[in-house]
C-alpha cells in the first residue's frame, strides 16, 4: 500500500496498527525484530487483519486467526479467498474508518 493511505488510516482513527513494511509514525514489526511466527501469533489476537499476500500471509491462515478475527481483508489480484469473514480488495481505499470501527468494536 502506499505509506501515505496507512498513514491516513492511522492519523484518522484510534485503531492499533502494525505493519511489515516501515511507514513513518506506525509501529512495524522490524521495529520489534517480529519473526514470520511471531507475526502469525500477534494475528491470533487481532480484530481485523488487513493483508497483501506476501511472505507473512500463510502464516495469518493458521486455524486460530481464521477463528477469532472479525474481518479479514485480503489484497490479492491472482488468487480469490473465501474464508469465513475475508474480504478480497483491490484497493485499501475501498475499506472505511467507519468500517474498520464497526469490526473492532463489534460486541463490545
Amino acid at each position: 500500500f502506499p505509506s501515505h493511505d496507512i498513514q491516513h488510516i492511522h492519523s484518522n482513527s484510534k485503531l492499533k496498527i502494525v505493519t511489515t513494511t516501515k511507514v513513518p509514525g506506525v509501529l512495524c514489526t522490524f521495529d520489534k525484530n517480529m519473526t514470520i511466527k511471531d507475526i502469525a501469533a500477534l494475528s491470533t489476537q487481532a480484530k481485523v487483519v488487513i493483508a497483501v499476500n506476501s511472505g507473512v500471509f500463510p502464516g495469518l491462515l493458521n486455524v486460530h486467526t481464521i477463528e477469532s478475527i472479525r474481518q479479514f481483508y485480503i489484497f490479492d489480484n491472482r488468487w480469490y479467498y473465501s474464508f469465513p469473514r475475508f474480504q478480497n480488495k483491490r484497493c485499501i481505499t475501498e475499506i472505511s474508518i467507519n468500517e474498520l470501527n464497526y469490526y473492532v468494536t463489534l460486541g463490545v
